[in-house]
């Protein structure tokens, strides 16, 4: 419980700091909690963005570059590019941020300074 409460604390300070009118971060419903295994954002550029997070020695993920009906496993559905056109546009917007129990503020405000000025 402790582990998921400072990930969700550490979700919240990197929504906070993360800026950008083009940068959507997590949204949670009021109903819910969220235990944030993955702190995943949408934005436009993201293989520039990666590249630059790369350069600037911060890890990060996409770990969905395919949605689900482009992925070979499925080619037998008859499933075709175009189909499901918001699978595919968020499979060409989402990166995944550090996010774990132990990261400190220090870093996370180095990893969401870096988002933020990329888009300046």
């Amino acid at each position: 419980d402790g582990w998921n409460e400072a990930r969700s604390n550490n979700a919240a300070y990197y929504s906070e700091k993360i800026s950008g009118n083009e940068i959507v971060v997590p949204e949670i419903a009021e109903y819910s909690t969220h235990i944030f295994h993955q702190f995943t954002l949408r934005v436009p550029r993201r293989d520039d963005l990666s590249e630059y997070l790369q350069a600037n020695k911060i890890p990060h993920g996409v770990f969905y570059p395919v949605p689900l009906h482009l992925q070979k496993a499925y080619a037998g559905y008859g499933f075709y590019e175009g189909e499901f056109p918001v699978s595919e546009m968020m499979a060409k917007e989402v990166i995944s941020l550090p996010m774990h129990s132990d990261l400190t503020e220090e870093q996370m405000d180095y990893i969401a300074g870096k988002v933020s000025e990329f888009y300046l």
